[in-house]
């Protein structure tokens, strides 16, 4: 109980500084420094009931245990929802007018600069990416370990009920914490929490998750622009 209400303070002032984030003029990996230790903020929770409770570690997924079965899986079942995801855009580009002088694939505006020579920063944005990677585990072990698997173990019925029910429930909570940014984004954050959800349910490894959420989200964010496509 007292790890439910502190995750629900948490949550709202994590959302709170992220809105003043949005607002200032931080930008690139300043902003995603920024993002990165707020995060933190918020898992740091799970980290002391993990060592103080009586809940271990890897009854919540958080184990390298079957990591290896877990990717496997994980790629292939990324790997399909990416190929929709430019499919989708290109649909879009085609044939909506709204996007015809779009292109499919976009750099993020976001983590965008250019050397004094006018040429666009591919080191810049490559450790864009780097953070990127660094930041998608933490996000998962808050979401899939600190939410999803103990509201599994908190709730009764079926499994299936059971499961259905947490990964519902933590990516509304989840979702409510991209809201900073606009609703469409937190729109897709719930989306794609339901496929991550999915995954870590059937490997219960936080390995995979991270893996698929690095595969889907780098893929829309930094090669399809999505947040542009976002805000338009």
């Amino acid at each position: 109980g007292g790890y439910v209400i502190t995750m629900a303070c948490l949550l709202g002032f994590y959302t709170l500084a992220m809105r003043g984030l949005v607002g200032s003029e931080l930008k690139g990996a300043a902003r995603a420094i920024s993002s990165t230790t707020m995060i933190l903020i918020f898992a740091m929770p799970l980290f002391v009931i993990l060592r103080k409770g009586p809940i271990k570690a890897h009854k919540l997924g958080l184990t390298f245990q079957g990591a290896r079965t877990a990717v496997i899986d994980a790629v292939k079942l990324s790997f399909v929802f990416v190929v929709m995801l430019i499919a989708a855009k290109a649909l879009l580009v085609a044939y909506v007018p709204a996007f015809h002088d779009g292109m499919v694939f976009e750099f993020s505006q976001t983590f965008t600069r250019y050397t004094p020579a006018g040429d666009f920063d591919w080191l810049f944005y490559a450790l864009n990416v780097c953070v990127y990677a660094l930041v998608v585990p933490v996000q998962e072990i808050i979401a899939r370990c600190g939410l999803q698997s103990l509201l599994v173990e908190f709730l009764y019925g079926s499994d299936r009920r059971r499961a259905i029910t947490a990964i519902l429930a933590s990516n509304i909570v989840f979702a409510a914490a991209h809201s900073h940014l606009n609703v469409g984004f937190a729109a897709v954050t719930f989306v794609g929490g339901l496929f991550f959800g999915w995954v870590f349910h059937r490997n219960r490894s936080i390995v995979g998750v991270s893996v698929a959420h690095f595969m889907l989200g780098g893929t829309a964010m930094f090669a399809l622009g999505l947040e542009a496509f976002l805000k338009g």
